[in-house]
């Protein structure tokens, strides 16, 4: 008797410490995955509305699952739509017809970009906007007539401790990075002349990124 009122002892406080976990965790992971959806999103949508200056159609995919990769036709007819759609101002912002930077305030960092043996890339760093996370990071570079020449654009969501200590939790994710072949996208490629830009595919605006050479 006693060892079976021991082992029902037993299983009722498993069972208590396991519903305290699931209802302790579970919530926890749902809204991890609608933010890390919210990113994608995010990321997605500006990578439509910047289609006119640079197309990147793994990103667009995001947006239209149902769109086959293997039939690119299909993404240029939706990307076609969204063009006409936007001219129309159905859309808003809608496409973005030219660069506006905002000059004035931080937001945000390129804190590392070095060359591998296979001669791309690793670039990195964080970016916000004035009350949440950038939507997209952006790299470009000046041309010769100082013309800015967008050449990818990176998604945001990474971890950064360091910075949701400085600006608050809602900077938390607002890390970036990627893995670029700008030899092959930017003449005379100089790692000193690249820059980053924090998206804010709400209004279309660009917030310059602060690099190691500022």
């Amino acid at each position: 008797k006693n060892n079976q009122k021991f082992k029902n002892l037993t299983f009722y406080l498993l069972g208590i410490i396991t519903a305290f976990y699931i209802n302790k965790n579970y919530p926890t992971k749902i809204l991890n995955e609608l933010q890390e959806w919210n990113y994608h999103y995010s990321y997605a949508k500006s990578c439509i509305q910047l289609v006119n200056i640079y197309q990147k159609d793994d990103c667009i995919m995001v947006l239209f699952p149902f769109v086959e990769p293997t039939y690119s036709s299909s993404l240029n007819l939706v990307i076609t739509r969204f063009k006409n759609l936007s001219q129309l101002n159905i859309l808003r912002p809608g496409i973005v017809k030219d660069l506006k930077i905002y000059n004035q305030g931080e937001w945000g960092y390129i804190d590392y970009i070095q060359e591998d043996q296979n001669g791309f890339f690793n670039i990195r760093g964080w970016a916000k906007l004035q009350t949440r996370v950038a939507d997209a990071v952006i790299l470009a570079y000046p041309n010769e007539s100082n013309a800015l020449i967008v050449v990818d654009i990176l998604s945001i969501g990474q971890v950064r401790q360091d910075i949701s200590r400085l600006y608050g939790l809602k900077y938390q994710n607002s890390g970036w990075s990627g893995y670029v072949d700008l030899k092959s996208k930017i003449p005379n490629f100089n790692k000193s002349n690249i820059q980053a830009y924090s998206f804010d595919a709400k209004q279309n605006i660009f917030y310059p990124l602060k690099s190691l050479h500022s």
